[in-house]
Formats: C-alpha cells, sequence, structure tokens
C-alpha cells in the first residue's frame, strides 16, 4: 500500500462533514473480507482528530471495556488506553505544538516521504498492553484503506441527503460490556442487557464499485478474557510450601503492571500484586514475562519459589478477580492457605492511583525454570510516613516541572492539551509552593 495515497485518503476524510453529520457514540462497521472492523470517530473541534478500528469482536471487547469502565477496578487510570486493540489514524494539528514535538512529527514525514500537513494523519496498530504504535503493517493499511474509502461514500451520501442515517440503520449505541443502550429518535434509551433475545443490529458496510452495500448484523457479544487453570501440583515447591509456617492477610489482584518492561517490542506485564494489610505501603508485585500469562502452571511454580526464597507465605487472601480464583485458589485450597471473596479491594485501588508513592518489591519469575536467576534483590524497609510538604511536592511535581518552560512554549502546551489552565496562574502556583 502507498503511503502517500493513504495519507490522501486520511485528509480527504478529515475535510469531510462525516465528523459533523456521526455523533460521537454512532456506531457503523465495514466488512474487512475476513472479519468485521468496528469504527469510531472522535474529534475535537478545528483541533485532533482519531479514526479508530477495531477488527473483530474481541477487539471490540477492549473497547467496550474502557469505555465503559466496567470491571476495570483493577487497571489504572493510567493503564486503560493500553488495553485497546485496534487500528488507528490520529491527525495531529502540530501547528500549535510546542516546538520539539512539531520538529519530531516533521522528521517522521519526511522518513515517511509524505507532505508535512497540518493536520498530519499517522497510522499505528496497537495491541493489548504492548508497545507496538510503529508496526503497522501491509495488513493493516489494506483494512485502513478500505475503511477510509467506504466512510468516504458513506460521508457523500449523507451529505448529498441521497441517503439518511435513519435509513441506513445508524444509531447511537454505547457499547458496554454487558448493556448496550440505543438512543431512540426521542432521545429515550433502550437497554438490552445480554442474555436477552432480542438482538442489537448494527449496520455493516460492504465496499462496492458503485458507492456501498450495507447489511444489518447483530452486534457481537463481549468477549471475555479467560485464563487456564493449573494442572499439576507435582513441583516439590508445592509440598515445601505446605509445610511453610502462613502469617499475614494480603489484598491480593491481577492487574498489568503499570511500567514498561523490556522487550521486542516492550511490554505492561501481568501481574498479581500482593498487599500486606498490616503495612499497605509494602507491595510484591509477581510479573510474567509477557503481557498475558499463557503457562499458567511454570508461572506457579516460579511464584512459590520466590514466595520460598522471601521467607513469605500468607495466611489469607482477600480477592475479587475471577482470574485470581481461576489460578490462584487451586494453589491455596492445595497448601493450606485461606481465601476470602470480597467485592473490593481499597489497598489496591489506592496502589493503582498512587503507583509512584509505593514501595513496591517486584519479582520477575521466569518461564524456564532452569534459567539462570540473578540474586533476588534486597527488599526495602517499609517508608516512613511522608510529611505534608512531601505529599504536596510529590502532587504538585507536574507544576513544578511546567514552570520552568518558557512562556510562549507553556502556552503552546496548554493550549495543544484544551487545558483551562494558564500560564500565569501556573507561575502563581509554582511561586506559592516553593519553599
Amino acid at each position: 500500500m502507498d503511503i502517500r495515497k493513504i495519507t490522501e485518503l486520511a485528509l480527504e476524510l478529515y475535510e469531510s462533514r462525516l465528523w459533523d453529520l456521526l455523533d460521537i457514540d454512532d456506531l457503523v462497521a465495514v466488512d474487512l473480507g475476513d472479519e468485521t472492523g468496528y469504527v469510531r470517530l472522535l474529534r475535537v473541534p478545528g483541533g485532533n482528530a482519531t479514526l479508530m478500528v477495531f477488527p473483530g469482536a474481541e477487539a471490540l471487547s477492549t473497547w467496550r471495556e474502557t469505555v465503559a469502565g466496567i470491571d476495570l477496578e483493577n487497571t489504572s487510570g493510567k493503564m486503560r488506553l493500553e488495553r485497546l486493540d485496534m487500528i488507528q489514524c490520529d491527525f495531529i494539528k502540530h501547528s500549535k505544538m510546542v516546538a520539539p514535538l512539531r520538529k519530531e512529527l516533521r522528521q517522521k514525514a519526511a522518513d515517511l516521504g509524505i507532505k508535512f500537513t497540518d493536520p498530519l494523519p499517522v497510522f499505528s496498530r496497537r495491541y493489548p498492553y504492548v508497545l507496538s504504535l510503529g508496526n503497522f503493517g501491509e495488513e493493516d493499511f489494506r483494512a485502513m484503506a478500505l475503511v477510509l474509502n467506504v466512510l468516504l461514500k458513506l460521508s457523500a451520501a449523507l451529505e448529498s441527503g441521497h441517503k439518511t442515517k435513519k435509513e441506513l440503520g445508524i444509531r447511537t449505541i454505547f457499547t458496554h460490556k454487558n448493556v448496550n443502550i440505543l438512543e431512540s429518535d426521542s432521545g429515550s434509551g433502550e437497554f438490552y442487557p445480554s442474555g436477552f433475545d432480542k438482538e442489537v443490529l448494527i449496520p455493516v458496510f460492504k465496499d462496492a464499485p458503485k458507492g456501498f452495500r450495507v447489511q444489518m448484523e447483530p452486534l457481537p457479544p463481549y468477549v471475555e478474557h479467560t485464563y487456564n487453570p493449573p494442572t499439576s501440583f507435582t513441583d516439590p515447591v508445592f509440598t515445601r510450601l505446605l509445610e511453610h509456617k502462613k502469617r499475614g492477610e494480603y489484598d491480593v489482584d491481577l492487574i498489568h503492571f503499570p511500567k514498561l518492561h523490556e522487550g521486542d517490542p516492550p511490554f505492561y506485564p501481568e501481574s498479581f500484586i500482593f498487599i500486606d494489610r498490616a503495612n499497605p505501603q509494602h507491595v510484591t508485585s509477581y510479573s510474567y514475562p509477557g503481557p498475558f500469562i499463557v503457562d499458567t502452571d511454570a508461572f506457579l511454580v516460579n511464584i512459590v519459589r520466590k514466595m520460598l526464597e522471601e521467607g513469605e507465605c500468607p495466611g489469607l487472601i482477600r480477592y475479587r478477580s475471577p482470574a485470581v480464583k481461576t489460578i490462584l485458589k487451586p494453589l491455596c485450597d492445595r497448601v493450606g492457605i485461606k481465601t476470602r471473596k470480597v467485592t473490593y479491594l481499597d489497598n489496591v485501588d489506592f496502589f493503582l492511583n498512587e503507583f509512584d508513592r509505593f514501595d513496591v518489591h517486584e519479582v520477575e519469575p521466569s518461564k524456564q525454570d532452569t534459567e539462570k536467576k540473578e540474586p533476588a534483590p534486597v527488599k526495602n524497609k517499609p517508608n516512613k510516613k511522608k510529611s505534608a510538604a512531601e505529599i504536596a511536592r510529590l502532587e504538585l511535581a507536574p507544576v513544578y516541572k511546567l514552570a520552568q518552560l518558557p512562556d510562549e512554549e507553556l502556552e503552546n502546551l496548554l493550549t495543544y492539551q484544551h487545558n483551562k489552565l494558564s500560564a500565569g496562574l501556573i507561575r502563581k502556583i509554582y511561586r506559592a509552593l516553593s519553599y
């Protein structure tokens, strides 16, 4: 696929009226041949815009989780967008950006051999919890070009009045995990919880030589990510853990650790975190060497081995995640660790929101038991209680950084980020809090 051709199509879409003709929560789909691409359009008036294509039901489910905020207790705010599985085109308005970012975009355009337009279309392929923005393959270009062609034809049909949204079956659908809310013409909502017989139908557009064809198809059900339960407890480490003294209560959850790990490409590891309820500032993380747990048995062996090396074995774990029940509870039942299912894990939620303040002892078990290991890191003592001044410095660190920028760059940055703060206010905060 010629990058210049697809860039021209993207710019044509940006200049079209489709962004005004479709509501932000209108859901349309495009037949990609081997699967269906579910399309969302987001745009800030006069500014940046994003075209998102979710290839298939499983990819769409990552969007449903993110926008609904359902079942996201074990995900920090920083990490929610990292879960998206999508083909993406960002339209970046760089005229108001700070000079270093504008220079970086100019170089990117030069490397690709395309014009440095404003906005500049930037294509990327996101995979859940993997830093893979540069990996936009031939198949991704093919799918994006197909979507752009169909959307341009759809825009022309709607703008000319040849077709209306109602005639095409386009409706506002909030694609939550378990509930689809359809907004009727009168503005009232219709609720179809999963399990009802009545299907939620959406229009699927197929490219054609003269325009497009449209067919109403059911919105696919939400696809839950599942885990394999452990199948073997024959390793001697399980016997040793059975005989080990157990003490303390821990809040346990399965999260994606909010720190990139090295890899090709880099990734956010799926991790079990153990928070000591007697000392919530102390957190131990057992990280899988990949974005998702695949080999449950090998992972459990390494977790138990690390527990024994550290001399720690919980007496009780409190959990809320189905994944903990699937993976850890069979181990706990076998080695005599008590478990308790709870609705809330306040310590975990606080950790995810205030990650940088915690003393995290991160353990990274390897897939291979025989792999040579570095000595386990020495565990730091829990931090002493921070003073009000220390907490203020932590919370206001971004303000201090912003205050160092020249006035013009600071104003540009705040404008670009649609921030209502002014440079003058930043200066006042900085001066008031300098001590």
